[in-house]
């Protein structure tokens, strides 16, 4: 019996550590309720946002993808719009669009030399032509330049 209750638990935690690799929202016409149950996979006509942790130093710039992830039947324009931001932090295009043929959209980053430091969470924004918001969270640490 000890060993069913370990097995159980073991995908218990599995099923956590998964859903934690798919942070944020997903977006578009299919994701309407995608709060409602964990999922495996994404919704057909819906999307997802995906960001990668970066840090720079203050004063400096440096370029990055957002990308997205289309399921089946998702082919939109994807407007980005971001929140949150760091006081001495900029993004070159506060509004960039991901095309329905494209993959991603490349932003250039730049820390002024007073930038706040630390860790910090940009609320990244994807909003599709029709349908509901993607939400995924950047996260930028800012260490002394």
């Amino acid at each position: 019996m000890k060993n069913n209750s370990f097995r159980a638990w073991s995908l218990s935690g599995l099923l956590i550590a998964f859903a934690g690799c798919t942070s944020g929202t997903a977006g578009g016409p299919g994701a309407a309720d995608d709060t409602r149950q964990l999922q495996v996979g994404q919704p057909d006509d819906s999307f997802r946002l995906n960001t990668v942790e970066t840090a720079l130093r203050q004063g400096e710039t440096k370029s990055i993808s957002i990308t997205i992830d289309r399921a089946l039947n998702f082919d939109q324009d994807v407007a980005l719009s971001f929140a949150e931001l760091p006081q001495g932090l900029t993004i070159d295009d506060m509004s960039p669009v991901i095309l329905h043929g494209a993959s991603e959209a490349r932003l250039v980053l730049a820390a002024t030399a007073d930038a706040s430091l630390g860790d910090f969470s940009i609320k990244v924004i994807g909003h599709p032509v029709t349908g509901s918001d993607a939400v995924k969270h950047l996260k930028i640490t800012i260490t002394k330049g």
